[in-house]
Order: C-alpha cells, then structure tokens, then sequence
C-alpha cells in the first residue's frame, strides 16, 4: 500500500440519548473514526489490515503514555472504512495525533503520510472552554427506578505475592511409648574373618659339624647324542671395507681424426721486428699425446671500430657481429685444455675474449667456460679450462672492447682441445 493522502473525518463517539430518569449510563471513552483511502488515484476495496497509535506529537515524539497501538481487520468500500477507536480515558484538553499504518497484513504494513490531529467536536469544545452556569434548582426527587440486572462478574485478578513464612509453632508434648514391637528373624551368618598375618621366623640354630667325605661312585655310562639344533638366525651384514687404490691409468687411446683444415687467414700486417732472443736449452722430449685437434683462428680486419660493449665473434677470416658466422662444430668429443690469444697490434683498451660452450647449434644459447683480456701494456692471454665437448656441439670466441674506438688490427686466437 503506497503512502496517499488521507482523507478522514474524526468524530465523537454516536450514543443513543434514552431518557431514563435518575441515573443515565457513564460517557464511553470510544470514538467514532472515518476516512477515505487513496492508493494512486484509486479507491480500494476489501479487507485491510489498520494500525492506530496516538502520538504526542505531529511527527517525531513518543505514544502517548498508558495507551497501546489499536489493530484491527477493517472491510473498505471504494476507499471509505468507519471503526470506533478507544484508548481510555487519556484526553483532558491536551492536543494529540493519531498515527495510522495500512497494509494487506501486519507484516506489509506502511505509514499513510501525516499523522491526524484529534480535534474536538463543538459540543466538547464548548464544554471545555465556557464558564460554568448557575445552578438551577433542585428537581423533584423522581421515582425508583428498576433494579437492573447484575451485571457479568468481573475477571479473576491475578495471583497476590506469597505471604511471609509465619513463625513456628511450639513442640508438642511427647506422646507415651509405644509397645515393644516382636522380634526379628536371626541374620545369616556373616562372612569368614580373614586370616590373620604369619608370626616372626624363629632365630637360625647353629650349624652342625660336617660330616666325612663319601666315596666317588662309578662312572655312568654316557647318554645318546642329542638331536641337532636348530640353525641360529643370520648375522647382520659387516660393514663396507675401503674403497681400494685407483688402478693404473689405461692405454692411450688411438689417434683422433685430423679436423678439416680452415681457409687460410688473409695475411697480417707484418710486426715490428722483435730483438732475437738468446737460445734456451733444449728441453727433453715429452711423451707423445693422444690424437686430438685444434682450432688456429686467425682475424685480420684494418681499423676494426665500434661502440663500447659491443660485441664481435671470430671467424676463419676475421670478425663479425653475426654470432652464427663465429658458431664451429667440434667433430669428436674432447677436453678444452687452452685459450691463448695474441695481439698482432698494441691495443689502446681493454679488450675481453671469451670461449662459448654450445650443446646445440642454436644461436644465443652459448655458456661461457673460459675467459681472459688483453690491455695497453699486455698483448697475450691465456686461459685455462676442462670443459669437456661432445661430438656435434659447438664453440664461438667473443670479442667484447670496454670503450669506443679502435680495435686491434690483428688477432690470433687458438683453442687447444684434445
């Protein structure tokens, strides 16, 4: 039920006026309420469940104190509904409001919108507000009325609070004895008494005088042989003996397959012509290796330039950025034993070369596994490494320079694996 203006006419309450002489009926507290519901421009009809409360104020404030909500089904007819409402004897010339909520059940119920002023009807008006008139004279006394009949008895009222314990009565006197009552059946008879603990151990007499030494017997003849017995369980397992002395280092194995010879180097510019050394002694023949390969990459390039980290791989004829053109295939398994690398021409910085262990041909997945550089002052390098190749995995050398400028003229780079 939306919240619409409510159209309602409040008015007291309709009471027939017998006349009866003497004493009339007390005023009852009950007034008559009619209104009109509007729900959106209709008028309903049917069944409507109402709440009444009366307030003490037009909004806000609180029920009015000793009265309760007033609910009840009321039947509407296009809008129109009539119901009497009693809150007690609560109007004494204070100005109240009614509250009212509608709804197709308690649980639904809504607010209409402003709550209802309860206004007095003239009659109440004028009785509340003119000055009291003159007393007229006294009447005849009238006849006695009939006596009316009883009227129904009121409701039982509630319980009253338990009284306070009154104080205890004295003792009475004691009355005479009675007579012996007859004697009872005789018990069963108990239980057997548990025996009693044993007395003390008397005191050890002395010992007697040993008697002579009898006579050995004759030997028994020896008894059968007993049955084997059963096998014991298994001893547990010893513990691990030392590991023995590594046996002694096998045959050579059998000469390796040569590598397929480079493309020869283009020709380096000649050096400076070195002081010739004084002759060392001969040292003394080394035990002949086992067949292996080795790698003698030669770069030549004039005035090889770059930017500083950049990065250039060997090739059989030079250098170049291009990791695969510096990508060679080791033939056969082997160690890498050596990187030795040599300027043919004074650098002016630090130049960083590095061998790249490949275990495909993919480029970009090369892992380093020796390094070294050269500088200003020093022209060779070496590194050492045991890294070990398989067959068909490749190798590249880096070159990598620390600034912009010039690189070395010449380079000559061998990797020894065997």
């Amino acid at each position: 039920m939306k919240r619409n203006l409510l159209c309602a006419l409040i008015a007291t309450a309709l009471m027939s006026t017998i006349a009866i002489d003497a004493a009339a009926a007390p005023q009852a507290t009950a007034f008559t309420y009619q209104g009109q519901l509007n729900a959106g421009g209709t008028l309903p009809n049917g069944e409507y469940q109402f709440t009444f409360t009366l307030y003490d104020a037009p909004s806000g404030g609180s029920p009015v104190f000793g009265t309760s909500p007033i609910q009840q089904p009321i039947v509407v007819v296009n809008g129109l509904f009539t119901t009497d409402l009693d809150f007690g004897q609560v109007f004494a010339g204070t100005q109240y409001w009614l509250d009212i909520q509608v709804g197709t059940t308690i649980e639904n119920e809504e607010e209409l919108s402003a709550r209802q002023p309860i206004n007095a009807v003239p009659v109440a008006q004028y009785a509340l507000n003119s000055p009291a008139g003159a007393t007229g004279p006294t009447g005849p006394t009238g006849p006695s009325g009939p006596t009316g009949p009883s009227g129904p008895a009121g409701p039982t009222g509630p319980t009253g609070d338990l009284g306070a314990t009154g104080p205890t009565g004295p003792t009475g006197a004691t009355g005479p004895a009675g007579p012996t009552g007859a004697t009872g059946l005789t018990g069963p008879t108990g239980a057997t008494g548990l025996t009693g603990p044993t007395g003390a151990t008397g005191v050890t007499g002395p010992a007697g005088p040993t008697g002579p030494t009898g006579a050995n017997g004759a030997a028994g003849p020896t008894g059968p042989t007993g049955p084997i017995g059963l096998t014991g369980p298994t001893g547990a397992i010893g513990p691990v003996g030392p590991i023995g002395p590594v046996g002694p280092i096998g045959a050579p194995g059998p000469q390796g397959i040569p590598g397929v010879v480079g493309p020869t180097g283009a020709t380096g510019a000649p050096g400076p012509q070195g002081p010739t050394g004084s002759t060392g002694p001969t040292g003394p023949t080394g035990p002949s290796g086992s067949g292996g390969f080795s790698y003698n990459d030669v770069i030549t390039a004039t005035n090889l330039s770059g930017q500083a980290g950049n990065t250039y791989y060997l090739t059989s004829g030079g250098a170049s950025q291009n990791e695969a053109s510096g990508l060679f295939i080791v033939p056969t398994s082997c160690n890498l034993q050596t990187l030795r690398i040599v300027a043919q021409a004074a650098p002016t910085f630090t130049y960083t070369f590095t061998v790249l262990h490949y275990n495909a041909t993919a480029v970009g997945t090369g892992t380093p596994v020796a390094s070294c550089s050269i500088g200003p002052v020093t022209q060779t390098c070496t590194a050492n490494g045991t890294t070990a190749f398989a067959a068909g995995e490749g190798y590249s050398t880096r070159l990598v320079g620390d600034a912009t400028g010039p690189f070395v003229t010449s380079v000559a780079a061998n990797l020894y694996c065997h």
